[in-house]
């Protein structure tokens, strides 16, 4: 607040007027409406002064001053500016979403321009950058006034890079090194790899982790007492690099030399001392001591106390680094579960919503249980979120009432899409799909997909049985019309139908096993492959220009699914185990099965590398001496996926042509048979994959962007183990497609995004081991999901 007033000689003085200057779109009358019971009569300094104060406490005003001349006064009058646009830069690391909410919390459109306001915008708005490593950054507004006293301003944010950690120093550590300590930490940088250059960003979130990973070694190594004496994050003078020195008072190691239960623990003590057994004369591991408090929690839980105390307290005894152990259990009140009620459930009915939990209403209170239903709800697929809240706790009733709030995913959904792709052309693709229909869990599917190569299509019905959503029946009716063209030429037709009926059992969280019986019709027609599906069809026994195959198939289908998302990565294995067999009725006899195990493996020393390995196994086998394994039913390789660096599904046995279909020979044309440069599969493969994942850009804040970079090493083996070498294989300079052996390698570096659209897979190979009829691709990109 400012104002003067000219000629102090009198503390009183009259008016004969009062005028304004400076007023635009706050009125003379409203202003006046202040200071009116002034007018005419005796006026002080100290009227004045409140009269400015209750101007500026409107908001309106920037700044007043006062002004008297003679027996008149002149408020001088400086007035805030509206807000009627905000604009700020893009391309930030911060969100722009971000920013709008920071804004909100203080500034909005139509407001007064208000300082004090937006100097509280930009602390919030450092110390958002300061948490995510950025301490060098300056924010600038730049206002634009119009006439009509509104004003635009623009936020200007130079972000520059982030503080990097340059040193970690440990002092007052005796028992564990240095090394050690600091391999504990996230934040510290072991890479010397240029490929994988790891400068380690300081995070104020990731050094509080870190800081607890530290605490948590000393605990579980017995130094109960253990402490940090000071931490000192010392920043350069132009902010781009962080030195750290970590104080530590390890303290001693201690055993447990007794152990006590004190509290209300009624008829659980027997329980409690079971739970606790066994840790007497064993160094403290705080850290199994505190899941022993939670094991004691979970007891009471499950039993109706659900605001049940336990405490720890170490006390030092008369003996020698030993430590007497105190459980102070107070169970507190006993309730009884009342009623469960939804909400928010529009589709789904509460019969549906009771079946998948588990808690009878009139049993004692098992917040477990309860928690338990809640996943089980989230795991049908059909709610985004479930909320579980308790009411009736403080109205002296022993009696409580569980509320799920459900916030449901729709319940169906048409997409309809087209691409286009170099081997298949333009591609339309139509999927609908109806979730708990009948409100019984039952799913409903229909696809379709066109393209130049195929018509197919599927009708998939879901449905979960023994009341466990996890164990489920699926019914599969499903066409396909494929044509294989190559260089605009048709070498065969299949027009394949069938039904699947599939029953799908989840053992445990990590293994699912599958069996199921299936019909399948093929009718194959021009076909212009006079030897490898000739062969085939011989074998049959059937017409060479078109047959038909009715088979009757069992299979299996076992997972082991042991992954988990850490920090943008996937680390643990996955593995499936599948086989199917034609049965008694089948015009085909064969078997197949495969094996395929995926393992992420995280280094010890840089948790930001990730090997990742993959092994594919695939064989399958006639069962009658006299007859061909299908031919549709082969291995193939090549592509992302596969091995990288060669063309999709272009690795393995050619196809072979009498010399008269010259237009698909390769080669020099030695004898009557020829070799094409199309593969036809094999009955046996093994692939193997070996990459390291390094993480070269994300957001960590808010997972906006992860791009990971990866070098690879891809091989593959394809082989027909009924080939055989005659002489007019020889004759024909033909390969041995019999050996298993006849291995392609390929290394490169591969880049991954996970964009919007899903992951975009880039991959630039240089093939190792290949023969001259390989289709070479060094370039590669897929949009879809990889493992």
């Amino acid at each position: 607040m400012f104002f003067s007033i000219d000629g102090y000689t009198k503390d009183k003085w009259s008016t004969k007027d009062i005028t304004f200057s400076g007023l635009h779109r706050f009125s003379k009358k409203n202003v006046f409406n202040y200071i009116k019971k002034y007018h005419g009569n005796k006026v002080s300094c100290n009227n004045l002064n409140k009269v400015i104060y209750n101007l500026l406490q409107t908001g309106q005003f920037e700044n007043i001053r006062v002004i008297k001349f003679k027996n008149n006064l002149i408020f001088k009058i400086k007035e805030r500016s509206d807000i009627y646009h905000i604009d700020f830069s893009d391309g930030m690391v911060i969100p722009n979403d971000v920013i709008k909410m920071l804004l909100s919390n203080n500034i909005k459109i139509g407001d007064n321009l208000n300082s004090h306001y937006l100097n509280l915008f930009k602390n919030m708005l450092k110390k958002y950058y300061f948490s995510i490593g950025k301490y060098n950054v300056d924010i600038k507004f730049i206002f634009f006034i119009k006439s009509n006293k509104t004003v635009y301003f623009k936020i200007l944010i130079l972000e520059r890079q982030f503080a990097v950690v340059n040193n970690i120093n440990i002092f007052g550590n005796h028992v564990f090194s240095s090394n050690k300590i600091v391999s504990l930490l996230e934040l510290y940088n072991r890479s010397n790899i240029s490929f994988f250059i790891d400068k380690k960003d300081y995070l104020v979130k990731k050094f509080s982790n870190d800081l607890k990973n530290i605490k948590n070694f000393y605990l579980q190594n017995g130094y109960i007492f253990f402490k940090f004496s000071k931490i000192h994050v010392v920043f350069s003078l132009d902010k781009k690099k962080v030195d750290i020195n970590i104080f530590l008072k390890e303290g001693s190691k201690y055993c447990v030399s007794k152990f006590f239960i004190r509290g209300n623990v009624l008829f659980y003590y027997k329980k409690i001392n079971t739970i606790i057994y066994g840790i007497t004369k064993k160094h403290i591991d705080c850290i199994h001591i505190f899941k022993l408090k939670k094991i004691i929690k979970n007891m009471f839980f499950c039993d109706g106390y659900p605001n049940v105390n336990v405490s720890v307290y170490f006390k030092k005894n008369a003996l020698h680094d030993n430590v007497d152990l105190y459980f102070y259990v107070y169970p507190n009140q006993r309730y009884i579960l009342n009623k469960i009620n939804f909400a928010g459930n529009k589709f789904t009915t509460n019969d549906f919503l009771h079946d998948k939990i588990k808690h009878k209403e009139g049993d004692w209170l098992n917040i477990l249980l309860l928690v338990k239903g809640r996943e089980d709800l989230l795991e049908t697929g059909f709610f985004k979120d479930i909320k579980l809240n308790f009411y009736n706790f403080n109205n002296g009733s022993k009696k409580i009432d569980a509320v799920y709030t459900i916030q449901e995913n729709d319940i169906g959904n048409i997409n309809f899409s087209f691409g286009y792709g170099m081997e298949s052309g333009i591609n339309l693709n139509l999927n609908m799909i109806r979730n708990h229909l009948f409100n019984t869990g039952s799913k409903i599917q229909l696809s379709i997909l066109k393209d130049m190569n195929q018509i197919s299509g599927s009708l998939i019905f879901k449905y979960p049985f023994l009341n466990v959503f996890q164990n489920n029946l699926k019914g599969q009716f499903f066409y396909n019309y494929f044509k294989f063209n190559e260089v605009d030429s048709n070498f065969y037709q299949n027009k394949r139908y069938g039904l699947d009926t599939i029953l799908g059992f989840l053992i445990n969280k990590k293994n699912e096993f599958n069996v199921g019986i299936h019909y399948v019709h093929n009718n194959i027609s021009n076909i212009e492959s006079p030897f490898s599906i000739w062969r085939y069809i011989k074998s049959l026994k059937s017409n060479y220009k078109k047959y038909n195959t009715d088979d009757i198939l069992m299979s299996f289908f076992w997972i082991f699914n042991d992954l988990r998302h850490e920090n943008y990565y996937l680390l643990g294995n996955y593995t499936t185990l599948s086989g199917k067999s034609t049965i008694l009725g089948s015009d085909n006899h064969f078997n197949k099965i495969k094996l395929e195990s995926r393992e992420y493996f995280r280094f010890k020393y840089n948790k930001n590398l990730i090997l990742f390995a993959r092994t594919y196994l695939g064989f399958g086998n006639s069962n009658h001496i006299d007859e061909e394994f299908p031919f549709y039913e082969n291995y193939y390789a090549g592509g992302i996926g596969s091995i990288r660096g060669f063309k999709f599904n272009s690795i393995g046995p050619k196809d072979i042509y009498y010399n008269k279909y010259n237009n698909f020979c390769i080669g020099k044309q030695f004898y009557k048979f020829c070799q094409s440069d199309i593969s036809t599969g094999g009955n046996a493969i093994i692939n193997t994959n070996l990459e390291l994942i390094k993480k070269i850009l994300l957001n960590d804040n808010y997972k906006l962007s992860v791009i990971t970079a990866s070098v690879f090493l891809d091989s593959t083996t394809v082989w027909n183990t009924h080939w055989i070498n005659s002489l007019d294989s020889k004759l024909s300079h033909f390969l041995d497609y019999s050996n298993p052996y006849d291995i392609r390698v390929s290394t490169g570096i591969s880049l991954q995004w996970i964009s919007p659209l899903g992951p975009l897979n880039f991959s630039y190979s240089y093939p190792l081991k290949y023969n001259d009829k390989d289709k070479i691709e060094s370039f590669q990109f897929n949009i879809g999901k990889i493992w």
